[in-house]
């Protein structure tokens, strides 16, 4: 992955996270701010301007997941105005 792409990735990330932070379990927001991190890890690692994700790649995926649950959950109650 280029790192230019994956810089845009981490602050797309960070922005999700201050948004829904509230809104978000506390071990999604943990799990969240540990793949941050390590993705700027794997950035000042980089190699030619290219950053081998490996596994890290998955777990940036479940986490996104876990957020974008939690957002359709919220979406959901207020269509059906259930609490």
């Amino acid at each position: 992955m280029k790192v230019a792409l994956l810089k845009e990735g981490i602050a797309t990330l960070q922005r999700v996270r201050d948004a829904k932070h509230g809104a978000l379990d506390t071990s999604v927001v943990a799990e969240l701010d540990s793949v941050i991190a390590q993705l700027q890890l794997a950035v000042c690692e980089a190699v030619d301007g290219d950053v081998k994700l490996g596994p890290l790649a998955q777990r940036a995926l479940q986490v996104i997941g876990h957020v974008a649950e939690t957002a359709v959950a919220e979406i959901v109650k207020a269509w059906l105005g259930k609490p």
